[in-house]
């Protein structure tokens, strides 16, 4: 009798044990099927737990870095400039200490431009890229430290242009797909450097050399003169003359029946590398 209850008692202990292990296994199953989720998942982080233990509280989601605002549409407006008269301000070398004076010229007209930033100065500045950003300008890519590309490789512009780049949107801005070369150097390591980035060279065909602070009568007087369908006119945001000017030649060239658009607009959709100085004609 005590041989048959220690024999029941064997295979009761025995049964538990199966029991016991298989529901130990279920679980390591399960365990391990969430387990590699998580570690295929780039978001998730894998539990401290997870080697040879069950799982004790919940998962750890690491934070997801924010991505940078798409670009602006190529033609939001909707204008047609094979068949208007358009024309594209841009603004170089900021963000300068005139940008505010020139955003209210544009605000006051309505009028939308382009703006190459150079790297630093937007790093020393990020809100004011944000600001040119938002109120719905295009923001191009002017490298970095604004050096000549002329002998330089590739590699050199290519890392000119993801520095400037990487500060851009850290501010908030959309990535640029336009660039324009400082000095309008346009050696053949600029169209591959720009096919690598993904990127559109601007350069331009109207040029008031603003920039040589000749006074405001000056500008005017060279961008009304040499300003016709497609130019892209070559401006700074770095003195004050320049915001004097640039009022009256807006007025004059909306007279004259011009239509301001942003570069984009202006060329629509060209392929990386491609080089260009103005618009339909």
């Amino acid at each position: 009798m005590a041989a048959k209850a220690r024999a029941s008692a064997h295979l009761v202990g025995a049964i538990g044990t199966v029991v016991f292990s298989l529901s130990l296994a279920g679980g390591m199953v399960a365990w391990g099927s969430a387990a590699t989720a998580a570690t295929s998942s780039p978001n998730v982080a894998p539990s401290p737990h997870q080697a040879g233990a069950m799982p004790v509280g919940r998962l750890q989601v690491s934070p997801m870095k924010p991505a940078p605002p798409p670009p602006p549409p190529t033609n939001p407006s909707g204008v047609d400039c094979s068949v208007l008269q358009c024309i594209a301000l841009t603004f170089d070398d900021g963000p300068g200490p005139q940008l505010a004076g020139i955003l209210s010229v544009l605000d006051l007209r309505k009028v939308k431009a382009t703006f190459f930033l150079q790297g630093w100065r937007a790093a020393a500045n990020p809100g004011a890229v944000a600001t040119i950003a938002a109120a719905g300008h295009v923001i191009g890519n002017h490298s970095y430290n604004h050096p000549h590309f002329k002998g330089k490789s590739v590699e050199y512009i290519d890392a000119q242009l993801q520095q400037a780049d990487d500060i851009i949107v850290a501010a908030g801005a959309p990535k640029p797909t336009l660039m324009r070369p400082p000095y309008g150097d346009n050696p053949a390591a600029l169209k591959m450097a720009d096919a690598d980035m993904g990127k559109v060279g601007v350069l331009w065909d109207v040029d008031p050399w603003d920039w040589n602070n000749p006074g405001p009568d000056k500008v005017i007087a060279d961008v009304l003169t040499y300003t016709q369908r497609g130019s892209i006119i070559l401006l700074h945001d770095m003195w004050p003359g320049t915001v004097d000017a640039l009022l009256p030649i807006i007025d004059n060239l909306l007279a004259k029946g011009f239509v301001f658009v942003t570069v984009p607009e202006l060329i629509g959709d060209q392929p990386p590398g491609t080089i260009i100085s103005h618009g339909p004609r």
